[in-house]
């Protein structure tokens, strides 16, 4: 039996990629992103590792996975079957680059973009300083919003959003 309706979290490479960041940091982040989504109805939870994450990283996110009894996802072959699918409804919770990605490769699935105010909430000044100015990240606000592309801008947000 196919679900219906299926939740895939997208992780992404900051522990790997900024020194600032702990693995700690960026799993606390995917840990209260799950924790506080309304799953309602929902019958597949998902984590999809990005293909670049350590080998440290793929060992926490097993365990996260186990303990939300969800299932993780190593390849984009994995996300692929879930969207094709016809019977199933996708949503999609991501990173603001990976939103943008995954909107042109599957228009058909909901995303929703993490805030960059939630990021660096959970990842701190290292996440901050590496961004660009207020006038870039105020054009990517724009661009969601004109893409349809809600925007979690507190962990208070996912509480409020489910499939149905």
């Amino acid at each position: 039996v196919k679900p219906r309706k299926v939740f895939i979290l997208l992780t992404s490479l900051f522990y790997e990629r900024n020194e600032g960041i702990s693995l700690n940091q960026e799993l606390n982040l995917y840990n209260s992103i799950i924790n506080n989504f309304n799953f309602s109805e929902i019958d597949m939870v998902c984590i999809k590792m990005h293909p670049k994450s350590s080998s440290e990283k793929k060992n926490a996110l097993t365990a996260l996975a186990r303990n939300y009894t969800a299932f993780l996802l190593e390849t984009e072959s994995m996300v692929e079957s879930f969207v094709m699918t016809s019977t199933s409804q996708v949503t999609l919770v991501s990173p603001p680059c990976t939103a943008l990605v995954n909107l042109m490769s599957h228009p058909t699935v909901k995303i929703y973009c993490i805030d960059h105010s939630v990021l660096t909430h959970f990842l701190g000044l290292s996440y901050d300083n590496q961004q660009h100015s207020q006038k870039d990240t105020a054009e990517i606000h724009s661009l969601f919003h004109f893409l349809n592309i809600p925007q979690l801008s507190s962990v208070i947000d996912l509480s409020l959003h489910s499939l149905s």
